[in-house]
């Protein structure tokens, strides 16, 4: 599998807004999984964009789309190329594949 990470994604407020509102809203249930606290907050796409702003919530919904192309790229691209822009991702994600 891979990770995608993307540095800035949200705005330092939009991410203060999401951080301060799973510390003080987040579910404390056990999950199915491990039978720890989930530690989550589930959000509609109504309430993030309430909380974050409609802007910084759409960057938020580009990145699976975004995520889908650089590994398709990744798969393509010779091993050990990457794009520069992409902080190495592309080369990882090859490295994975």
């Amino acid at each position: 599998g891979s990770v995608m990470a993307v540095p800035r994604s949200l705005s330092a407020r939009a991410c203060a807004a999401l951080r301060a509102a799973v510390d003080s809203q987040r579910r404390l249930e056990a999950d199915s999984v491990d039978g720890q606290a989930e530690h989550q907050l589930n959000l509609s796409r109504a309430a993030l964009e309430a909380l974050v702003g409609s802007a910084e919530a759409a960057k938020l919904w580009r990145l699976p789309t975004a995520f889908r192309a650089r590994t398709a790229v990744a798969r393509c691209a010779p091993a050990g190329t990457a794009d520069p822009d992409d902080g190495g991702a592309t080369a990882a994600a090859a490295a994975a594949a």
